[in-house]
Parts: structure tokens; sequence; C-alpha cells
């Protein structure tokens, strides 16, 4: 049957047991206040930094690392604890000796992580770096030489990754420069090939065109003209010559009659007379038609002389015509290959603009970075040494050993009453459910005596 100690009982137990009880809070206590003495003493050290803003401001310069507030702190606590900046701080102040002698760089670092904490307040630009350890000359001095660290790495950083961001915009320019020059080469060397044929000419070989074919509907019409006055000639010599053959053979008919008759006659014979006048007068015509033959043919000559060099022009302004038909004709062809060229140079010659400003940006931003850098961080608070230890909290430790030896005692005691199933009253005789006879009073030996 299990039994319910009230108060009264409890504290009888103890001071019934009071020796045991004592014994047992005195070696507990005593225990725990020993292996408090052998608990070693923690110091912490505190450096505070400010993350501070940019300065120009990002409207006047545009900076190429970001320069978010809040990622800058978002990533502080990550650069702090970085293997540089710790493995730096190990190697200035020569720390854990003994553990770089035995696991390396890696396991010095890893103790030293183990010593430092990083906080980020929310809210806040400020950046707490807690170092706890148990000399408080080191536990500060690390905490100054992470912060400075820390500071200069970012610093570094930021400068580098400005010069990388500058180094690849230089990379990538030249790479567009050089695409640009490949296409203007492409675009000057189409141009010479194609001198005469390309679209800007086009309305001049329009017009010229345009004037050959009109020097040469002119051409024609006055080779038509030569034509028709050579015809009219040729017409005109065919009856000349006719006209010189009847003269020709009236002045031989005349002459040999003349010479008949003088055979027969006198000179002075009127037969004879009549004969020489006319045959003076055929003479006289037929020579006027041999003048007239004569200038003829020359002007014959002439007209088909000036009918060849017509010809001749005609000839040459066709080959001409021909020469700007195939400039004409050919034009679409160049201009729609200038115009993939000129579309191509537009894109790289847009590029090549936009990586000359971001060029022109990235430098004046890494000048900042190099100017500025300094002064977006600021330590508020330097590491002071501590003068008394962070833990343990000796008096707070001494209260709880005595609070817990305190409370063992009681239990023990608690335990031994439980355990203890003698009668100590008439309550204690009536849960046997047998019927009580008489009660004997307890006897006072100190009153007896």
């Amino acid at each position: 049957m299990e039994r319910e100690l009230s108060v009264g009982e409890i504290l009888w137990g103890v001071w019934h047991r009071r020796w045991s009880f004592l014994a047992i809070l005195g070696v507990s206590a005593m225990a725990g206040l020993v292996a408090l003495a052998f608990v070693p003493e923690r110091y912490r050290s505190v450096a505070v930094l400010q993350l501070e803003s940019v300065r120009p401001a990002v409207e006047l310069v545009q900076p190429s690392v970001p320069l978010s507030m809040e990622a800058r702190v978002g990533a502080a606590a990550e650069e702090i604890l970085s293997r540089e900046v710790l493995e730096g701080t190990v190697r200035s102040l020569d720390l854990f000796a003994e553990a770089r002698a035995e696991g390396g760089m890696a396991a010095a670092v890893g103790l030293l992580r183990a010593m430092v904490e990083v906080r980020v307040p929310m809210g806040t630009q400020v950046v707490e770096i807690e170092v706890e350890g148990r000399e408080p000359a080191q536990v500060a001095a690390i905490a100054d030489e992470i912060s400075r660290r820390y500071i200069a790495t970012a610093i570094a950083a930021r400068v580098s990754q400005a010069e990388d961001i500058l180094r690849v915009i230089e990379g990538e320019l030249g790479r567009v420069t050089r695409e640009v020059e490949a296409v203007e080469g492409r675009i000057g060397r189409l141009k010479r090939e194609s001198a005469g044929r390309l679209p800007e000419q086009l309305e001049g070989n329009m017009r010229g065109l345009e004037r050959l074919t009109g020097s040469q509907v002119a051409r024609i019409e006055s080779r038509r003209e030569l034509t028709r006055r050579l015809s009219d000639l040729e017409a005109g010599r065919g009856g000349g010559e006719t006209r010189l053959g009847r003269l020709r053979r009236q002045s031989f008919e005349l002459s040999a009659a003349l010479s008949a008759a003088l055979s027969q006659w006198q000179a002075e014979h009127p037969e004879v007379k009549r004969l020489r006048r006319e045959l003076e007068r055929a003479e006289q015509a037929l020579r006027r038609a041999e003048s007239e033959a004569s200038e003829q043919d020359m002007e014959r000559a002439f007209l088909r002389g000036e009918i060849a060099a017509i010809d001749a022009e005609i000839r040459g302004i066709e080959r001409e015509a021909r020469f700007y038909r195939e400039r004409i004709d050919g034009t679409p062809a160049v201009a729609q290959a200038l115009s993939v060229l000129d579309r191509d140079h537009e894109l790289l010659r847009g590029k090549y603009q936009s990586l000359v400003s971001r060029k022109v940006e990235a430098e004046v931003a890494r000048d900042l970075e190099r100017v500025a850098g300094p002064h977006l961080f600021r330590l508020l608070t330097p590491a002071a040494v501590p003068l008394q230890p962070h833990s343990p909290n000796r008096l707070n430790a001494v209260a709880l050993i005595l609070a817990l030896s305190l409370a063992l005692a009681l239990f023990v005691s608690m335990a031994r009453t439980l355990a203890d199933d003698s009668l100590r009253g008439v309550e204690d005789a009536r849960s046997l459910d047998v019927p009580v006879l008489a009660l004997v009073p307890r006897i006072d030996a100190r009153r007896r005596a």
C-alpha cells in the first residue's frame, strides 16, 4: 500500500535522521564546491563593427560590387569566420602551436572558430565579434585581430571584385571590338567588290541608264534621218546616171554626126555649124551632169560615214546601257548582303557602346572602392581585456550547489522515511485493519531522568 507523507512527517523524518541529512548535505555541497574550484575560468571579449553606407551616393556613381546594406551585414558573419581571416589571425598571434604541430593549420583554425561567435542584432548595421577563452589578454587580442583582418580582407575583396569585373568588361570589349572590325572589313570588301551596284548608287545608275536611253533614241532618230537622205540620194543617183548616159550618147552621136558632116561639107556649112552648136551644148550639159554626180557621190559617202559613226555610237551606248542594267540588276543582292552586315554592325556597335560605358563605370567603381573602401567599416568598440571571468559565475554556482545538495538530502530522507514501516501513531495501526487495544504513550527519557 502506498503511503503519503505529510509535511509534518517529512520534517519529522528529517529531524529523526538529522545527522545523516546533514552528512549528505555536507558531503554533496563539499563535492560540488571542490568540483567548482577545478572548473577553469573563461573570459569573454567583444569587438563591435559598424558597416557604413557607401560615399558618394549610389545615384551619383554606380558601383560594380553590390553595396546593399542587408547583403553586406548578412555576409559579414560568414566572412569573419572564413578560413582566410581565422588563419591569418592564428599566424599573426601564433596561436595553438601544439594543435598546429599535431593537426596542421586546419586544426588550429577549428579551435579558433570554436572560440568565436558573431552576432548581428536585428535591424542594425552592427556586427559583434565575441571571443571566449581562458586568457583575458589573448581573447581581447584575438577579437581585435579578427576585426582588423576582416576589415582589410573585406576591402581587398571588394577591390579585387571590382578589378575582376573591369577585366571581364575589358576582355569582352576587346572581343566585341575585333568583331566590329571584322564586320567593318567585310562591309568594306563587299563595297569595293560591288562598286557601282551599291544601293546608294542605284539612283545614279538609273539616271545614267535614262540618259543613255535618251541618247540612244536621239542617235536612232539621227540615223533614220540620214538613212532617208541617203535613200533620196540613191534614188536621185539612179536618175542622174540615166540622164548622164543619155547626155553622153547624145554627145557621142553629135560628135559622130559632126565628123560625118565635116567629111561632106566645109566648116562654114550651116549644117556643120548647127551640129557644132548642138555638140557644145551637149558637152556643157554633160559637164554639168558629171559635176553634179561627183557632188552627190561625196554627199553619199559622207552620209554613209555618219551612219556608220552613229551605228558605232549606238553600239557603244548599248554596251554602256547593258553595264548599267547589270549594275541595277545586281543592286538588290548587294543591298540584301549589306543589310545583313549593317544589322550585325549596328548590333555590335550598340554592344560596343554599352561596354565602353560599362568600362568607364567599372573604372570609376574600382577607384571608388579603393578610396571609399576604408570608410565602409568602422570599429565602434575595440575589444577590451576583460577584468572578470565570464564563466563560471561562482556565486550563482555556489547557490546552485547548495540548493542541489539540500534537495539531495531531502530526497534521501524522504526515501528512507517512506521505506520505514514502523508504526508511528494510531493512524498507522488502524491502517493494518486490526483493532487497536491500547496506546502506549511516548516516554521522554529526559523527563523521566
